[in-house]
């Protein structure tokens, strides 16, 4: 989809949810107090939790707070541990009004939702989750500095350094059968170059924090392709970049014409694993190829004809 147009999918579900609103619901709130309302009905927070909660910056929910505080809505006390820091919570005239917020919202949503199919709802329900969490990691990436590019010959010593500290931190680094052990470990660059395959790297700050590749599946028909070392320091992880770059790694592998990827990995890397059948890897119950790595006890394809990535 061109991305203008998805870009007028989401304005357009702005605008229905009534978000550019002056008061949303029907009641005397901002759409902005109503999430402020709602985040400390459930427990009292600070001003710089609700504005990381809330995506804003810690400016635009002091104002907030402070208008709702005058309304009478919240209120503010001391905190527990800290007494240079206040928190907020919300005031039993808050509570009634949000109460009525809240039921005027559920009716809306409720008679929105009798549009759909149990099966629509299913999807939709899905795909607003994945959405969700695919924009929370695009903005936590767009924070962080982070830059993905193909390896040069200047990165294999860094690249070969952190595949080497995972399979020590998993305590893999006595096995045999790992791409731990592959001979061309420290020349990742010629090898890719070599092979036929791509290899890519992430940046942060200018510094070499993780990596990906994808190459043909060696003994194995055309067609077969396979995704390979796929590693990150620990500062690096949690911000989505391993989806990201597995995510890049197939589109380049569907634009060479491979069909399906395959990829072996070993159980102590359930985190990796967990990701791969988001991304719609199937379990094998046999190897394909003839990659070496038998020390891998997990092995794993992904139809990419047929994607719903």
């Amino acid at each position: 989809m061109n991305i203008r147009d998805f870009r007028a999918l989401a304005r357009n579900l702005v605008r229905e949810f009534g978000m550019l609103n002056k008061q949303s619901n029907g009641s005397r709130f901002s759409p902005l107090q109503i999430h402020l309302m709602i985040e400390v009905s459930e427990q009292p927070l600070g001003v710089t939790e609700l504005a990381a909660r809330l995506c804003i910056d810690k400016a635009s929910a002091s104002r907030a707070l402070r208008s709702l505080v005058a309304a009478g809505v919240i209120e503010t006390v001391d905190h527990p541990d800290d007494r240079r820091h206040n928190l907020h919570r919300l005031s039993k005239q808050g509570g009634k009004a949000l109460a009525g917020i809240e039921s005027d919202a559920d009716g809306f949503m409720q008679a929105a939702l009798a549009q759909l199919d149990d099966d629509e709802l299913a999807s939709t329900t899905a795909a607003m989750k994945k959405m969700t969490a695919a924009l929370r990691s695009a903005r936590k990436q767009r924070d962080a500095n982070l830059r993905v590019r193909p390896i040069a010959e200047r990165d294999d010593a860094a690249m070969a350094a952190i595949i080497r500290e995972v399979f020590r931190e998993y305590g893999m680094d006595k096995m045999e059968g790992v791409s731990l052990h592959d001979p061309d470990l420290d020349r990742l660059t010629g090898l890719y170059r070599d092979n036929g395959g791509r290899y890519w790297v992430l940046e942060r700050d200018g510094q070499v924090v993780g990596g990906v590749g994808m190459a043909p599946l060696a003994g194995e028909e055309p067609g077969y392709c396979e995704l390979q070392k796929l590693f990150f320091k620990p500062g690096a992880r949690g911000l989505g970049m391993a989806r990201y770059m597995v995510v890049q790694a197939l589109k380049a592998a569907r634009a060479a014409g491979y069909r399906y990827c395959y990829l072996e990995t070993t159980e102590q890397l359930k985190e990796a694993i967990g990701l791969y059948y988001a991304l719609g890897f199937t379990l094998l119950t046999e190897r394909r190829g003839n990659t070496g790595h038998h020390g891998c006890n997990v092995c794993m394809l992904k139809n990419l004809q047929n994607d719903d990535m």
